[in-house]
């Protein structure tokens, strides 16, 4: 019972990571918010921080589509079982397997462009060479 609890409470962290987003936009909309990010001296280095926000809210929506699709590959893999079917369950499971395997990989190449881009900007703005 460790992996469906697991993964609930994965999921139920992503929610949580999609309400908070959700606020930090309505936050962001508010129009003296807006006055004041428009007038920003550092509106540059703003700009950058909410696209990061956009980009780890991209993430954690494929992150729960990634999951609900696993769970959705398992429970179809025990129906097969129950059926008798293992064949067509096992061969069914590992095609999904396959293709959540190569979104994670693209995903993960994704976070680290993110990541190599965002420590080349730190290094520039603490003024050390690339």
């Amino acid at each position: 019972q460790a992996g469906p609890s697991s993964s609930s409470a994965i999921c139920q962290n992503f929610f949580s990571l999609e309400g908070l987003y959700e606020h930090m936009n309505d936050l962001i909309h508010l129009p003296h918010s807006q006055n004041v990010l428009s007038h920003e001296p550092h509106r540059g280095e703003v700009e950058e921080v909410l696209d990061g926000l956009l980009t780890l809210m991209d993430i954690s929506s494929f992150a729960m589509d990634t999951l609900s699709h696993m769970k959705e590959s398992i429970l179809d893999l025990q129906s097969a079982f129950r059926r008798g079917s293992d064949n067509d369950g096992i061969h069914t499971y590992l095609m999904s397997r396959k293709k959540i395997c190569k979104r994670i990989s693209k995903c993960l190449a994704n976070v680290k462009r993110v990541e190599k881009s965002y420590t080349l900007t730190q290094q520039e703005n603490n003024g050390i060479p690339t």
